[in-house]
């Protein structure tokens, strides 16, 4: 028995049918499908009708949820595969790092090994010439043209306990006579010597290779560097206390 509800809804059936008619006729199935529906809409039974929006935006939104968790897999693939690139770049640049460090290393410790045995042998051959008349001196500003050693004051020597006076016009004899003596053996280590308030205030300098005499030059403070024999020379620089500038230098000669 049919309602008015199934009428109705027979009648809007037929009114879609009516607008999608087509000259060519119903496809066989779709004329089957039609007839069944029909009949059962004439036998009162329900049919299904079309999907409800809220089932087609729960459908969409399931379908984006999927995409989400794909793009978000894909991503932590690709992030987890240059990971391991980078890490695997970074092991092998550190073996290569590591030897370099080793060379570097082996490199500065043969470096110093050679420095030292270069200060020893200067320093011997700063005590070993001989005096002699024939002397030749000139004035300097600036630095020396030596090689020089940052050296600390302690290792500075004193003569007598006391800074010995140099002259600036006779110097090349001042500096004979002490290096005579220092040669003697004369010569105590100027830090513990209580030299008074100004060889205090000396602040260490790059003072360069040779033996190094406490001394006054020009009523201050200096030290006297000796440098290493060339030849039959051997040149003997006055250094001022905490920059190192060559205040005076002389050459002494002969063997």
């Amino acid at each position: 028995m049919t309602t008015p509800n199934s009428r109705e809804r027979d009648d809007q059936v037929r009114a879609l049918l009516a607008g999608v008619r087509e000259d060519e006729g119903t496809p066989t199935e779709v004329a089957s499908r039609l007839d069944d529906v029909l009949a059962r809409l004439e036998a009162g039974e329900d049919v299904p009708g079309p999907a409800s929006p809220a089932s087609v935006v729960e459908l969409a939104a399931v379908r984006r949820r999927r995409v989400v968790r794909l793009l978000a897999g894909a991503a932590a693939v690709v992030v987890l595969g240059v990971g391991v690139g980078n890490g695997i770049q970074y092991l092998s640049g550190g073996t290569s790092g590591n030897d370099s460090a080793s060379s570097a290393a082996s490199s500065l410790t043969q470096g110093d090994a050679a420095d030292s045995s270069a200060g020893r042998t200067s320093e011997d051959d700063g005590g070993g010439a001989a005096e002699s008349g024939n002397d030749t001196f000139s004035d300097q500003s600036g630095s020396d043209q030596s090689g020089r050693l940052q050296v600390p004051v302690k290792q500075v020597l004193s003569l007598d306990g006391t800074l010995q006076p140099v002259s600036e016009a006779a110097f090349a004899d001042d500096a004979r006579h002490l290096r005579s003596r220092l040669r003697a053996g004369e010569g105590t280590a100027a830090a513990g010597a209580g030299l008074g308030a100004d060889w205090q205030a000396c602040t260490p300098a790059d003072w360069g290779r040779g033996r190094l005499l406490a001394v006054e030059y020009d009523g201050r403070a200096a030290v006297l560097a000796y440098r290493p024999s060339e030849g039959e020379t051997q040149v003997v620089d006055v250094l001022q206390c905490g920059s190192g500038d060559v205040l005076r230098s002389a050459t002494l000669t002969g063997r």
